[in-house]
């Protein structure tokens, strides 16, 4: 359920974001989504859930995740969760940017990862 936003007249806002994971783990990523994290005076806006969405159905995966230790359980959760957040529009999935690297055979120490940025380890380059 979107909550009403009072600045547009009503209306949802319609918002861009670009955000990445930032650990294989999706635990994290997942928390903007909680009810209890939507920004407000209570929590000096500090909140991650900036879309201001709530589903019950989803806190209650979100914290079943937090104490799951199989693996697989845990995915089957994180597959519904991100389910939930695509039937009820709260992200339209739109781009997935591949990148593509070429470097000198020449340069050692480049560890080149998915997680960062290529640029994480140029100290041991």
């Amino acid at each position: 359920m979107m909550q009403e936003d009072k600045a547009t007249g009503g209306e949802p806002r319609r918002l861009m974001f670009t955000v990445s994971l930032g650990s294989p783990d999706p635990q994290g990523h997942m928390l903007q989504f909680v009810s209890w994290e939507i920004a407000r005076k209570a929590n000096n806006w500090a909140g991650q859930n900036v879309v201001r969405w709530v589903s019950a159905t989803y806190d209650q995966l979100w914290k079943q995740t937090a104490v799951e230790l199989d693996p697989m359980k845990r995915s089957t959760m994180f597959i519904g969760m991100t389910d939930l957040l695509v039937e009820d529009v709260v992200v339209i999935p739109l781009v997935w940017r591949n990148e593509v690297v070429a470097v000198n055979h020449a340069l050692q120490g480049l560890e080149l990862t998915t997680w960062d940025s290529n640029l994480w380890d140029l100290a041991h380059w």
